[in-house]
């Protein structure tokens, strides 16, 4: 019985619900902006974090759970810049802040977009949710035909255990 637990236990550790946000805070030409305060919020949650960058301009906000953030950057004398970004499970999510002077501009308008090809991680991943499995032509509505929606997924082997 302890045999069991052990490995139900262990199983369940290995799960992942959370996600990160990643990226730079550069200025007009390119230049890492050090110490720019970022701003993540949640409003449905409560949920205020504040972290802020490193010599190079990196920032990261790790260990956040799926939702629908909006993230914010400022730095003086730069114009402050938001973007609402949605993070799903298991996501790691790249957003970039480029923030234009205070005397040359009067607002910095960031959309984010997901990239289709993640360069910083050899992972694939894909979430469906609930809606586009439900709308979804599954044969036998077997979960495994999932997978083969997703990229970089073959089908298994003809005559295989998997095939079947």
């Amino acid at each position: 019985m302890r045999f069991w637990l052990f490995f139900w236990t262990v199983s369940a550790y290995a799960q992942v619900t959370t996600g990160a946000i990643s990226g730079y805070v550069l200025d007009p030409r390119e230049n890492p902006i050090a110490r720019a305060e970022i701003t993540l919020s949640q409003h449905e949650r409560g949920l205020l974090r504040t972290v802020w960058t490193d010599d190079a301009g990196f920032y990261l906000l790790a260990e956040l759970p799926p939702a629908t953030y909006t993230i914010s950057a400022k730095a003086s004398p730069f114009v402050p810049a938001s973007a609402d970004l949605r993070l799903a499970v298991n996501t790691r999510m790249h957003a970039d802040f480029r923030l234009g002077l205070a005397s040359l501009t009067h607002s910095v308008n960031v959309i984010a977009t997901v990239q289709l090809i993640p360069s910083d991680s050899s992972e694939l991943g894909v979430v469906f949710d609930q809606s586009q499995i439900q709308n979804l032509p599954l044969n036998r509505r077997d979960f495994l035909q999932l997978a083969l929606l997703a990229p970089g997924v073959t089908p298994a082997v003809q005559n295989s255990e998997l095939s079947h």
